[in-house]
């Protein structure tokens, strides 16, 4: 792509560019249609090799269904001026790496974030995608560090989730990502497997924790940086550990690990208060003779040094989300046990070229690579083609403490009249306007709270169903998915006839697709099947969610208009263009019924469902007319039809100059 900035790339109109690297530059810009910024990455032109476009939209789909609050949702793809492009959610923010470029993290910074990415990465892989390039820089986060999602997920180097089906291997990797690679991974990059990633995590991890990146014989943390305690040390090397068989397993193991720490730090930070006020007792207590002067600064010492190290404390505790009052009655029930290291890792964990005595100088900090300039931190929008996503809250997190429900609208609300003069349905409307007024500040327990008080003091009111899709919203936020799915099931239990049944049964679908718990194709299929039998706002989504998973499932049906057996989403997809056919599912499904035909070799159907993608979708982002030529030139053997076909491929196709030779070639 030329070095000016582009008018356009498919249907996003380029604002500006965010920043550019050996394999992919990144743009803002506006997607018209929906009138919303996205970020768009445009990928290198050698992707466009025969056999690297199936296989690329093939693992793009499979990477789009991840939807989880810390990674970055992919929205949209398409090619244009023969550049296969992504298009994600886009939120003002930096990358990791630039934070870390401009100052160290503080250890409870460093945990929060570390926590995070563990949350992604463990999604990730429980979706048996491997990220594979995990680095700062592709860790994006908000200017406060509330949030924090992982970016390039299969994007500029695209990876494969099963072996079997061809991979898109890494052609290239930049100097800085070095670092971040475990051993094998650099050996052979198709062969590693989840635990590579577990590597580029210890990596990441020992990075904010000290500044640098653990190369060659390499000091521990803890001596490293002082602020930092030597508990961390094992889980640190756990990961680091030369050999994939000697690292954690699995994320969530790690996790466990993080979670022991904190409490072990969290105990002794108690006993040392504990100590701490006990020897100042003492100290005062050796003074019987009446207060002076002389001996005020004994009481103001004391006094001050109380108040700290309770303020230490209580930010503490505040920034781990657990209750002050909660671990000091814990602390005064065990006496103060302490928990041994051992209890947080194997308790002879691999060590890796690990330097046993701190060197006489501390080394100079290695050049960091030039950071990724994306900056995208806003919550992931459910993917497409989801019509309605939760509030966006600025600086929530899901550990935010519970607070009391207290508009932050006002700080003089109106006189509220006394909930004994209200009639159940006002009582009701109070009690979602103030719970919805929590949600939006952020304050999502305080919301949770006032939500279960209305469901149970006025569990009929016709309150009650909006209250329960609040509280669904809310729990998505806190990603708390199996709770959302119960308030959902909530509402088809208590209020059958509730003409929103049919909201909660499409997004308890579309739960179930992205959870993949057990059964959930089937069950998924049940609702979508459901919601498309009705005529609501929710129906096209639902037909074509129903389409997907009956392509998975390799479900097929006796098409008696055809005469033959087609595969059951024909059907799903033919009622979708048929009934809403301006709707933006449709796109996708004249694409897939387009194949679909031209598979059974109902070669006819199959061009008029590409002339009908091309006529209604001008942007689509597949190569509708070109197709649509090639199959009334061979097939159906009509030059005339072929031609306007031909004469129909934009400029931005690939086969746009293929198209021009054709048309000198047909004859009218």
């Amino acid at each position: 792509m030329a070095n000016e900035l582009p008018k356009q790339i498919g249907p996003y109109d380029i604002v500006e560019q965010l920043g550019k690297g050996g394999m992919a530059v990144v743009y803002r810009a506006v997607q018209t249609t929906l009138n919303r910024t996205v970020a768009v990455k445009v990928l290198p032109e050698n992707m466009t090799e025969e056999g690297w476009i199936e296989r690329f939209h093939r693992e793009a789909q499979a990477v789009a269904m991840l939807n989880h609050p810390n990674i970055v949702q992919i929205i949209d793809k398409g090619e244009a001026d023969g550049r296969l492009y992504f298009a994600m959610e886009y939120v003002p923010g930096s990358s990791l790496d630039q934070v870390m470029n401009t100052r160290r993290l503080s250890l409870l910074e460093a945990l929060k974030i570390f926590k995070e990415v563990c949350n992604g990465l463990e999604y990730a892989h429980q979706h048996k995608i491997i990220h594979r390039d995990l680095n700062p820089r592709n860790v994006l986060v908000s200017d406060d560090l509330s949030k924090v999602k992982l970016a390039d997920f299969g994007i500029c180097r695209v990876e494969a989730i099963s072996r079997e089906m061809g991979t898109l291997s890494t052609r290239a990797v930049s100097f800085g990502t070095l670092h971040y690679l475990a051993p094998e991974q650099a050996a052979n990059m198709v062969e590693s497997d989840h635990r590579s990633d577990i590597f580029s995590l210890g990596v990441l991890f020992y990075a904010m924790l000290t500044g640098k990146v653990p190369v060659g014989r390499f000091n521990l943390p803890s001596r490293v940086n002082g602020e930092v305690p030597h508990e961390i040390d094992p889980i640190v090397l756990k990961c680091l550990a030369t050999e994939p068989s000697e690292r954690y397993q699995s994320v969530t193991l790690i996790k466990k690990d993080i979670r022991k720490l904190e409490e072990n730090l969290r105990l002794k930070l108690v006993e040392e208060l504990k100590g701490f006020s006990r020897s100042t007792g003492k100290i005062l207590k050796r003074s019987t003779a009446p207060f002076s002067h002389s001996k005020s600064w004994v009481w103001l010492a004391g006094g001050v040094g109380v108040a700290l190290l309770a303020l230490v404390l209580f930010l503490f505790f505040w920034q781990s989300g657990t209750p002050l009052e909660s671990q000091l009655a814990d602390a005064g029930a065990t006496g103060g046990a302490e928990t041994e290291a051992g209890e947080l890792t194997d308790p002879d964990p691999p060590t890796p070229n690990v330097d046993p005595e701190p060197p006489p100088a501390e080394p100079a900090q290695p050049t960091r690579p030039p950071a990724q300039t994306v900056r995208n931190t806003q919550p992931a929008p459910a993917p497409a083609p989801v019509r309605s996503e939760p509030s966006q809250t600025a600086g929530s997190t899901a550990s935010s403490p519970a607070q009391p429900p207290v508009s932050a609208d006002s700080a003089d609300p109106p006189p509220a009249r006394p909930p004994s003069l209200l009639n159940p349905s006002e009582r009701g409307e109070q009690g979602l306007t103030v719970a919805r007024r929590e949600f939006q500040a952020g304050r999502h327990e305080a919301a949770l709270s006032g939500l279960d008080t209305l469901l149970q003091k006025e569990p009929d009111d016709v309150s009650a169903v909006d209250a329960l899709f609040l509280k669904a919203e809310v729990l998505r936020e806190l990603n708390r998915l199996p709770d959302e799915r119960a308030a959902y099931s909530e509402i088809l239990r208590r209020f059958p006839e509730n003409p929103r049944n049919v909201e909660a049964q499409y997004r308890l679908g579309e739960l179930l697709r992205t959870e993949r718990v057990e059964g959930w194709q089937q069950a998924a299929l049940q609702f979508f099947h459901e919601v498309g039998s009705k005529d609501s706002e929710f129906t096209a989504d639902a037909l074509l969610r129903q389409g997907e998973i009956e392509g998975m499932l390799k479900l097929t049906i006796q098409d008696e208009s055809l005469g033959q057996e087609v595969p059951a989403a024909l059907a799903t997809y033919r009622k979708l263009v048929q009934t809403y056919p301006q709707s933006s599912s449709a796109e996708y499904a004249f694409w897939s019924l387009g194949s679909m035909y031209r598979e059974a070799d109902q070669f006819e159907l199959a061009a008029q469902m590409l002339t009908e993608l091309g006529t209604r979708f001008p942007q689509t982002q597949w190569d509708a007319w070109w197709t649509a030529g090639e199959i009334l030139e061979d097939k159906v053997r009509d030059n005339t039809r072929a031609r306007e076909a031909y004469a129909k491929v934009p400029e931005s196709s690939r086969n746009y100059q293929r198209a021009q030779r054709k048309l000198s070639r047909l004859k009218p």
